[in-house]
């Protein structure tokens, strides 16, 4: 399978990232490992759910988005979107989100799989301290990536990944994930 990672500056710009992170009712972050729990051993975070009826020109442009990058790059069958995540990595809490995967370990039967993940970055780097995203592309040495406001980074969700602990301030993202048939 492909463990390429590409990065696209300048996706957002600063003011849309401000505008996404003037959220409230934000809730915890929970683990996806088929119970949907609180663990706050892997994930420490908070997130708010965007929809394509909450937030339908954000949604376009993600779209448009995994559907450029995909034609230049994976070639998978892409078929929907999951709903937006924003997530919120704050500082006083030492927020962070240990190794993990955002594939899912599939049950028979199952007719989709998420074929790419995306992560937008809403901070600018001088409003906080550690929360490094960082992919292991196999075999290589580990992507830590670049910290740019507005950037995105797309890439397989089979990639191993985390977000360091943040230990001063607060690290805003917008994560999605495009899904299509189960890989072969």
């Amino acid at each position: 399978m492909l463990n390429t990672v590409c990065f696209i500056e300048h996706f957002l710009s600063k003011e849309e990232c401000m505008n996404l992170r003037n959220q409230d009712a934000w809730e915890n972050g929970l683990v996806s490992n088929n119970t949907n729990a609180l663990n706050l051993n892997v994930r420490n975070s908070k997130i708010k759910w965007l929809t394509s009826f909450s937030h339908p020109e954000m949604y376009l442009k993600v779209i448009n988005l995994f559907n450029e990058v995909n034609n230049s790059t994976y070639n998978y069958d892409l078929r929907f979107l999951d709903s937006l995540q924003l997530t919120l990595y704050n500082g006083d809490e030492e927020g962070f989100y240990g190794i993990h995967k955002d594939s899912f370990n599939n049950e028979v039967g199952d007719l989709s799989d998420r074929k790419l993940s995306l992560s937008i970055l809403l901070s600018d780097p001088s409003e906080y301290e550690g929360g490094d995203l960082v992919i292991d592309q196999e075999n290589k040495e580990p992507t830590v990536v670049p910290k740019k406001i507005g950037s995105a980074v797309v890439f397989p969700p089979y990639l191993r990944h985390e977000v360091t602990k943040v230990t001063k301030g607060n690290r805003f993202s917008l994560v999605a994930w495009a899904q299509g048939p189960m890989f072969k």
